[in-house]
Order: structure tokens, then sequence, then C-alpha cells
């Protein structure tokens, strides 16, 4: 279950509503677009959206493994073991990625 508090709306509110940003056009609905995340919130400032994504990865990340989907032993070969990894900075407000 995911816990909407009041600690947590106001974090919203500090990730989402207090940035000042722009969304100029609302995302079409069309799949090829609305499928990626990428496309879809390209609007909203980088650094909250990360912030967002890293504040509930846990509970992300359970809702795939512990979901009606995955199930013991298939679970933990589910990922392809060719994934690569990446590594984010966050500091001073920006978003980077390291070649290391």
């Amino acid at each position: 279950m995911y816990e909407l508090s009041p600690d947590r709306l106001q974090r919203y509110h500090k990730l989402f509503i207090d940035p000042e940003f722009e969304v100029e056009q609302l995302p079409p609905y069309e799949t090829s677009i609305s499928s990626n995340p990428f496309k879809v919130f390209t609007a909203i400032p980088p650094d909250s959206r990360c912030r967002f994504l890293l504040d509930d990865a846990r509970f992300f990340i359970e809702g795939f493994i512990k979901g009606p989907v995955c199930r013991g032993q298939i679970a933990v070969n589910t990922p392809p073991s060719k994934a690569g990894g990446f590594q984010l900075r966050l500091k001073a407000g920006s978003i980077g990625h390291s070649a290391d």
C-alpha cells in the first residue's frame, strides 16, 4: 500500500509545485509517446523527477518483484544479464551522468 501522508504531500509540493516550470502542452495519448516516460514527463524538471523516483525506489522495485507477474525464482532470473548500470550525480540542483 502506498502511504499518502502529510509529509509525503509536502515533499511532492516541494518537488513538483514549488519549482518554476511551464508545461506548454499536455502529452498525447498516442502509444508511441505515452509509453515512454522520458517523453511524457519532459516538462517536469529532471531533478524533481529523479528525486521522486529515488524517494520511492523501494516501493517501485518491490512492486515489480512482488507483483502477480513475478514470483519466486522467475523474478530473480527475469532481468537480462546484459543490463548496464549508470550513476547519477545529484548536487547543486542538476542531474548528470558519469562515464565511470
